[in-house]
């Protein structure tokens, strides 16, 4: 039997984006697009236990800064007691007026995509993306907190690739002259061989460099429980597109959160990839929870 709840949860507040990123599923995987409704998701945040759960993450996939009640959602979390209350954003909707909403209601970390550090590099993988309307946004914010004395922590997040590796020096420069808190370096996930040009030629940014120890264990559905926007109960954010139906049980619109965590049959589940997932649809060729994600993560404070 695992852990009564997990320490984290993500819940996907929209699956509609402005951008069309290249192995960004928004676009691809044929899901209806909208907005989870604030009564859902006031439901879910309820039936959190505390103090099991530490963090909460407003994103999936989607742009959570183009739905109507983002501050108001992350209002209610932070009153109702969650310690981490999470953001990653594409930036294109942080502007000044929801800058000051996400500080003045208590956002603790916000992670800013910036996959490039000019327009011609950035707009090949942030497709339809303006990197000096990102970067204004980035200022905006960063300056907001420093005259309130009050804010998120705040990330720039740079996927290194095959088309923006020669500037991770450059990045981090530009990282230091926003006076963001920290940069991340995360290494590209594939999970579509018409993806692979996008690997780095410099194997050690790669996640798949052949060095990488491969396991068959995971914990991750033991530690995280993901909630899509149309209020499905997955075990996994890695779990998309078909194999999304192949895993979802449960509808956090009609049954208890704790209660379906606790379901024999999501219980089953996690006693089965902790212990050999190689027999379960998707996660048999999946290792991602077994590996370090992030190539570096550089504090800048």
């Amino acid at each position: 039997m695992s852990k009564t709840f997990p320490n984290d949860i993500m819940i996907e507040v929209t699956n509609v984006c402005n951008l069309k990123c290249t192995t960004c599923y928004s676009h691809q995987d044929g899901r209806e697009k909208r907005f989870m409704s604030l009564k859902v998701f006031k439901k879910i945040v309820q039936e959190i236990p505390h103090p099991e759960t530490k963090t909460i993450s407003l994103y999936n996939y989607g742009e959570p800064l183009m739905h109507p009640d983002i501050w108001e959602m992350v209002l209610y979390a932070k009153k109702s007691h969650i310690k981490n209350v999470k953001i990653a954003t594409n930036g294109t909707y942080l502007t000044a007026r929801k800058s000051l909403e996400l500080i003045k209601w208590w956002l603790d970390y916000l992670s800013i995509s910036v996959d490039g550090t000019t327009q011609e590099v950035y707009e090949k993988f942030r497709i339809w993306g303006n990197i000096k309307e990102v970067l204004l946004h980035t200022k905006q914010m960063v300056k907001l907190k420093k005259k309130l004395r009050a804010g998120p922590d705040i990330e720039l997040q740079f996927i290194i690739m095959s088309h923006n590796q020669h500037q991770v020096g450059l990045v981090e420069e530009l990282a230091r002259t926003l006076w963001v808190d920290y940069l991340r370096y995360k290494t590209v996930l594939i999970k579509d061989q018409k993806w692979w040009d996008l690997l780095p030629g410099d194997k050690k940014y790669s996640r798949y460099h052949p060095n990488t120890k491969k396991k068959s264990t995971c914990h991750k559905p033991e530690e995280w429980i993901v909630i899509n926007v149309d209020g499905e109960v997955i075990p996994c954010c890695y779990i998309t597109d078909d194999f999304i139906p192949v895993h979802r049980y449960w509808n956090i619109e009609k049954q208890w959160l704790q209660e379906i965590f606790q379901e024999p049959k999501n219980q089953k589940f996690i006693e089965t990839v902790i212990k050999d997932k190689s027999t379960t649809p998707y996660c048999s060729w999946c290792d991602e929870w077994n590996i370090d994600l992030n190539y570096k993560l550089i504090s800048l404070v």
